[in-house]
């Protein structure tokens, strides 16, 4: 029989994201024992590298032409591993939580947690000098079509960052870009734990109360953390699959994902948009539930994405990289998804989804053509489920304190979301974080 480590904490936190690296931070700080269980590594190792994000991915378990996790009907969900969670990959566009759409859904989220957040994570908009000639060609043009085109919000140090460079995907070799990692640092170093390359086996439920967790590390030894709070902050497919373990059978009825796709189209002549920051402008459209930004994919990236839109057309535009202008489109969907009993996932977009997928796409090649781009070049990539979510929500699994039925045990990331947010969330999650922590303080004073 293995041995098993027992642990004993104030806290107990499942997935390492932005909100679990908070929490655990927020209750080192305040001098309570805060233990982060992790399934990834704990390392900032070949950031800002291709191997450092092929190591960070979740791939397929066997080889496809679709290399990341996917659903059921064929789009892709890129899901990130690691103490950081999708921090460590993401273009870092800072989006701030909308208060009154919490509001509507029972949660006051102050103005000063917000603040608070937007400061720690060091959002600030895009100085010009980081602004590509690409990037303003595309912005006179949405301009021009009476679009409100403008400098987006980053989480980025501009001081750290060099100008031109575009591959805040493959994470930050700098520092320049802020991840979870700053967050879970800070709680180390305030005496939190951190099991790494640990995965959660099972949630330790009795009588419809939690008291911790188990897990299994990568060398096999089991530890069991037995504590008065449980947090699930392991994303919105990884916290579903805990809670349904766990008997929450609502969790995972739901899902959505804030599709999310790449128009090109190429120049007949100068240069595109290629190796520019990456989103430093464009707009949220909130009536019609779409975000739009100029952004081009790393050239290697890039060559996928034309070969998912055409096989055959690959070759005569491969090596037209630098005349390429690319734009990007996120959605707000419907929540018309589930994760099954195997583990896959199932996603079909509605007609409202469908809809405004045309019309960001339409959107996005009249802005292509007024910036110069050959109607006939203009093409756009398969769809993106970039942030999985929706699958715990706020007023079905969990209420206003982010508490499940199960009387000790919390979520604190995508899951929770009551709708799609169709924008990036990482900034909301933080804010969210810090909102369950103060509640979480207060009860475990």
């Amino acid at each position: 029989m293995r041995k098993i480590n027992y642990h004993e904490a104030d806290i107990v936190i499942a997935g390492g994201g932005p909100g679990g690296c908070e929490i655990a931070r927020r209750f080192a700080l305040a001098g309570k024992k805060a233990v982060l269980v992790e399934k990834g590594s704990y390392s900032s190792r070949f950031l800002g590298t291709l191997a450092g994000t092929l190591s960070r991915l979740e791939l397929r378990p066997r080889f496809s032409s679709m290399p990341v996790r996917s659903t059921i009907e064929g789009s892709a969900i890129p899901l990130c591993s690691g103490v950081g969670g999708g921090t460590l990959l993401y273009c870092g566009s800072a989006f701030l939580p909308d208060r009154s759409f919490w509001l509507r859904h029972g949660i006051d989220l102050p103005q000063r947690m917000i603040d608070e957040a937007a400061g720690e994570t060091w959002v600030s908009e895009t100085p010009d000098e980081f602004i590509g000639p690409g990037s303003r060609r595309l912005m006179r043009a949405a301009l021009d079509m009476g679009l409100p085109w403008a400098p987006l919000k980053r989480h980025i140090d501009f001081n750290r960052c060099v100008p031109g460079c575009d591959r805040c995907t493959y994470g930050c070799a700098l520092g320049a870009k802020w991840t979870g990692l700053q967050y879970i640092d800070e709680a180390v170093d305030s005496g939190a734990m951190v099991l790494d390359r640990c995965r959660v086996r099972s949630l330790l439920v009795e009588q419809g109360r939690c008291g911790g967790l188990v897990a299994t590390d990568v060398l096999g030894r089991i530890h069991e953390v037995r504590v008065p709070l449980t947090v699930c902050a392991a994303g919105g497919i990884g916290t579903a699959r805990l809670l349904r373990k766990a008997g929450i059978p609502e969790a995972g009825a739901t899902f959505a994902g804030d599709p999310t796709g790449f128009t090109f189209g190429f120049l007949s002549e100068g240069k595109g948009n290629s190796h520019e920051h990456n989103m430093p402008m464009g707009f949220k459209d909130a009536d019609n539930g779409v975000v739009f930004s100029s952004m081009l994919a790393p050239q290697i990236a890039w060559f996928f994405q034309v070969m998912g839109d055409s096989v055959k057309k690959t070759p005569g535009r491969i090596f037209s990289y630098k005349r390429a202008m690319g734009l990007f489109v996120k959605v707000s969907d419907q929540d018309r998804g589930a994760m099954l009993e195997n583990g896959s996932i199932t996603k079909t977009f509605t007609a409202r989804d469908r809809e405004r997928i045309r019309y960001g796409r339409s959107v996005n090649e009249k802005i292509l053509v007024r910036a110069g781009c050959d109607p006939r070049s203009i093409c756009h990539t398969d769809l993106t489920l970039g942030h999985p979510g929706q699958t715990a929500p706020l007023g079905v699994v969990v209420d206003e304190n982010l508490e499940t039925g199960i009387s000790g045990l919390y979520c604190c990331d995508t899951s929770v979301m009551p709708e799609a947010p169709g924008m990036p969330p990482a900034l909301t999650v933080v804010v969210l974080a810090k909102y369950l922590s103060g509640l979480l303080l207060q009860k475990n004073r």
